[in-house]
């Protein structure tokens, strides 16, 4: 929805008379970031709407918000990467969801989870963004599946229901940044081989790098393990065998 600065405060007020916030509002990704950045400007300043209602709350909320673990850090120092790690965001959305993070930080008490290559059911594929949900789907129809780059380059694919568990296990008093993710290198070319055995007979077809993707990423999840009690239960494997039941079998 397009920014009004008439109304920008209403869908903020009644949150900030609750105990906890789980901020998600987002229409961006990396990849719509690049092709259309209003969007960036209408989510920031959606979020800035935001801040200001929580700024005048008689009690501030503690507020988790899910940053970018794809993005955000440096990716000339050699992963895993821990919330301690340098950060350098990567394009317009890197860039963006960063400084959230830190305005957000800046304000008061709060938890950003920063959240690795999330997939699983109801993920849209059209907006660019989701490896796994554009291969499933490929996979599914008896399309082909599309590899952008290197088939060597790594990411950390962690499922929703792993990424919603962590969310719910964050208090007030959680440390401010935590990493989500499965906290497993898993390559493009490792995936697409997954991909191939769980559905059969994949056909791969290959494309040039798109040039705000991230050449390699993944997580340390240590930190949420110990403060939040939270390690990922759901599989790349056993992901991919829910979505073919959910998608082909059902």
């Amino acid at each position: 929805m397009p920014y009004d600065p008439y109304t920008r405060d209403a869908p903020f007020v009644s949150a900030a008379g609750a105990d906890v916030v789980y901020y998600l509002a987002s229409a961006a990704n990396p990849a719509t970031a690049e092709s259309r950045p209003e969007l960036l400007a209408d989510e920031q300043a959606s979020f800035d709407a935001f801040l200001d209602v929580l700024a005048r709350a008689p009690r501030r909320p503690y507020v988790v918000f899910p940053g970018s673990g794809g993005t955000a850090y440096d990716t000339d120092v050699p992963p895993p990467y821990t919330e301690s790690s340098p950060v350098k965001p990567r394009g317009r959305y890197g860039t963006a969801r960063l400084a959230m993070e830190r305005a957000l930080l800046a304000a008061g008490p709060a938890t950003v989870l920063r959240i690795s290559n999330v997939y699983g059911p109801g993920q849209r594929t059209g907006s660019g963004q989701g490896v796994v949900a554009h291969w499933v789907e490929a996979a599914s129809q008896g399309r082909p599946i599309t590899l952008f780059g290197d088939p060597h380059v790594v990411r950390d694919f962690v499922h929703v229901e792993d990424v919603a568990r962590a969310a719910l296990l964050v208090t007030p008093g959680s440390p401010p940044v935590v990493n989500v993710g499965s906290g497993v290198a898993t390559s493009l070319g490792e995936l697409a081989d997954l991909v191939d055995e769980v559905f059969g007979g994949v056909e791969i077809v290959r494309e040039p790098d798109r040039g705000f993707d991230v050449p390699h990423n993944w997580l340390d999840v240590t930190l949420a393990r110990e403060a939040l009690g939270w390690s990922p239960n759901v599989s790349l494997r056993e992901g991919l065998e829910r979505l073919r039941r959910d998608t082909v079998d059902s």
